[in-house]
């Protein structure tokens, strides 16, 4: 019983552990897109400016305005994404936290049939 508790544990805690790494791996990804988006707007706003109305170039830059809203879109899944696996972590912080009470219960149940098996043995 103690063996699969502790496996329980082990396998809850290697998962809060790739949890917490796809997290900080999501953020950076995050914050590394906003700041490419950023920088990318900024040019695009920069040549839309400089150029004719009449400029062929509009067309090119509305195209680029496409992709980046696209980005935009995938860094807006990839914030949801973030936002569900820190709530999923928070359930398998509970989770643990209630298989490490039920593990304490369990030893204080077996020490209490322990102590109760010596007394048996001394009334003998």
């Amino acid at each position: 019983m103690n063996k699969k508790i502790d496996w329980q544990k082990d396998y809850d805690r290697e998962k809060l552990e790739r949890d917490n790494r796809d997290l900080e791996q999501c953020k950076e990804d995050l914050l590394a897109a906003n700041k490419d988006l950023r920088n990318r707007i900024q040019e695009w706003e920069n040549e839309k400016n400089k150029l004719d109305p009449r400029d062929e170039r509009i067309k090119e830059l509305e195209k680029e305005k496409g992709e980046l809203e696209e980005i935009r879109a995938q860094k807006k899944n990839a914030e949801e994404k973030y936002k569900r696996l820190e709530v999923k972590l928070v359930s398998l912080e509970a989770d643990r936290n209630m298989l490490k009470e039920r593990f304490e219960n369990l030893k204080n149940m077996y020490a209490g049939v322990e102590d109760f098996e010596k007394r048996q043995k001394n009334i003998k």
